[in-house]
């Protein structure tokens, strides 16, 4: 999806093509494994991408396969802020219940001194406060926000996309054309990062 959308004739241009067309953060600055793969295939680009958007059938077919991808992507994160949320919900209706509970064993053990109501006030607390130490380490909260952000400003710019395909006059200027995808793509690379982020302090392997 970049690759149309860059210079190749750039003197001096950074070997990395995220580099070379956002800023992405030191995590990619410092990927020589994405700087290589660029290196590598950047030459059959240069040549396959040649005169490519004067091709009216290049640039339909582009915008065709962009536009879908994005859009793979902004019902992706449409499940994964429903799931979340949904996630959310259910573990405070459970704490809800467990703090009820608890209530309630306390005031029936202000009558009935037994050993079961102990444990009712002791275990419910504590399966509680697990619930919820469980739902703060799985970043719940984070997850659904951030894909439910997502989802919205991927929908714009899907949208801007279409209106920037409507006003490009055949054969004519693509530059907002090729800005509007480009602002797509840097959606996609700041939840890239954003998940970079997320993994990286719970030591998980990435593939």
């Amino acid at each position: 999806m970049l690759a149309p959308l860059l210079d190749f004739d750039s003197p001096g241009a950074e070997a990395n093509w995220y580099v070379r067309a956002f800023d992405p953060g030191h995590h990619l600055r410092s990927a020589d494994d994405v700087s290589i793969l660029c290196a590598r295939i950047e030459p059959e680009a240069r040549t396959l991408l040649a005169g490519a958007w004067s091709d009216p059938a290049f640039v339909s077919s582009y915008i065709e396969w962009t536009l879908g991808i994005l859009e793979q992507q902004r019902r992706y994160h449409c499940r994964v802020a429903a799931k979340q949320h949904a996630l959310l919900h259910r573990v405070h209706s459970i704490n809800g219940v467990l703090f009820g509970l608890t209530a309630l064993g306390a005031v029936l053990h202000l009558v009935i001194h037994t050993l079961w109501l102990s444990l009712v006030t002791t275990f419910f607390p504590a399966l509680g406060a697990s619930l919820h130490g469980a739902l703060a380490q799985s970043e719940a909260y984070r997850l659904g926000a951030t894909s439910e952000r997502l989802s919205g400003e991927l929908a714009g710019a899907i949208e801007d996309i279409r209106n920037a395909v409507t006003a490009a006059a055949p054969g004519g200027d693509r530059v907002a054309l090729k800005v509007s995808i480009e602002a797509a793509v840097a959606l996609i690379l700041e939840e890239h990062q954003d998940w970079n982020l997320l993994v990286r302090p719970h030591h998980l392997p990435l593939a």
